[in-house]
């Protein structure tokens, strides 16, 4: 049986993350909006730098984009 750190678990949400994004045809800044993130923060998450972000919220945003629902900034706490 294997194991994976929650950093791999991250790592493996922001790629299929990506792989979304990529598969809908959104712009970088259309994808940041959609997500309620800044164009930062998502540039951030694209290159793998995610000791700022839970393995929950990533997961969130997978959801969110796969599912074509924006995340409301209502919506966050």
């Amino acid at each position: 049986m294997i194991h994976y750190s929650e950093e791999d678990e991250k790592t493996e949400m922001a790629l299929e993350l990506e792989r979304k994004i990529r598969k809908r045809g959104l712009t970088h800044q259309q994808a940041a909006e959609f997500l309620c993130l800044s164009d930062d923060e998502l540039s951030t998450i694209l290159r793998l730098k995610l000791a700022g972000f839970s393995a929950e919220r990533l997961l969130n945003f997978c959801d969110a984009i796969g599912k074509n629902r924006p995340i409301l900034r209502s919506n966050l706490s």
